[in-house]
C-alpha cells in the first residue's frame, strides 16, 4: 500500500513539474490600438476577430483578423509593433517555417 501511495505521489509532482505555465500574451501597442479602435466602434466584432500569434526566426509575429474582412494579412506586426516589408520570397519562407503560438479573441486583452 505504501508503494502505491509513494508511486502516486511520484506520479502526481511529476505531472505538476511538468506542466508548462501559459505567458501571457501582449500585443505591441500599434496593434492593441487597433482593437481598441475596432472594439469601442464595433464590439460586435468581438466575436468574429482573433489574433494569431506565431514565431518566425526568433521573433514573434501578430496576425489581427476578423472574419468579415477580406484582406488576411493587412494587419500584421513584429514583436515590435512593425509591419514587415517582406517580398514574395520571405512571405512564402515565413508560411512554410512559422510556428503557431497561439490564436487568442482580440477583445480579450
Amino acid at each position: 500500500m505504501k508503494n502505491r501511495i509513494l508511486i502516486l505521489l511520484l506520479l502526481g509532482l511529476s505531472i505538476i513539474a511538468c506542466r508548462k505555465e501559459d505567458e501571457p500574451i501582449v500585443f505591441p501597442s500599434q496593434l492593441q490600438a487597433e482593437v481598441d479602435e475596432m472594439m469601442s466602434s464595433s464590439p460586435n466584432l468581438c466575436k468574429i476577430s482573433r489574433v494569431e500569434v506565431t514565431e518566425f526566426e526568433g521573433k514573434r509575429y501578430y496576425n489581427f483578423y476578423c472574419d468579415i474582412w477580406s484582406c488576411a494579412y493587412c494587419h500584421f506586426y513584429d514583436q515590435d509593433g512593425n509591419i514587415p516589408d517582406w517580398d514574395a520570397d520571405q512571405w512564402n519562407q515565413y508560411f512554410a517555417e512559422k510556428k503557431e503560438i497561439a490564436i487568442t479573441p482580440s477583445c480579450s486583452h
